[in-house]
């Protein structure tokens, strides 16, 4: 095998060595303004939400109880009253945990949320107004004193 020997007190190896280091400066530096001369990146599209359309058909409920969609008592939970547009009533359907509706909302097929006052809420069932008020529970009796402990003597 030949070996390629250069002796370290060559005259071409600091001339070598320098024109290495400046290569490499010249490469740093090329990248460097590339980064900071490059334009902005364009920002990205805003694209519209999908609407999701609604099932058309039988309702998933009456698959296998066939009871035709009848709805359930609703009752009124609770109320935050504010202006007409923006008061929520909590509402249980069919014995379901509470859910918030607010005015105009559809709580079911055929039933509207229209009104909203401190005392109850006002819906549409096909056409027939029902109202609902609120049930206010009496607060529990205050809870007798312990009495006080014996004074030491």
């Amino acid at each position: 095998m030949i070996a390629l020997r250069l002796p370290l007190h060559s005259p071409l190896l600091p001339k070598a060595a320098t024109l290495l280091a400046l290569m490499g400066l010249a490469t740093v530096l090329g990248v460097w303004s590339m980064r900071f001369m490059a334009p902005a990146p364009l920002p990205l599209p805003v694209t519209p939400m999908a609407t999701v359309a609604q099932p058309t058909g039988t309702p998933w409920r009456t698959v296998f109880t066939g009871n035709g969609g009848a709805l359930g008592p609703i009752q009124l939970r609770g109320v935050v009253a504010g202006n007409v547009q923006d008061s929520i009533a909590m509402l249980s359907v069919s014995g379901t945990p509470g859910r918030p509706y607010r005015v105009g909302s559809d709580i079911a097929p055929g039933v509207t949320l229209i009104e909203v006052t401190p005392q109850g809420a006002t819906l549409d069932r096909n056409g027939v107004r029902e109202s609902l008020t609120m049930t206010i529970r009496p607060l529990p009796a205050r809870v007798a004193k312990p009495p006080s402990p014996p004074a030491a003597h």
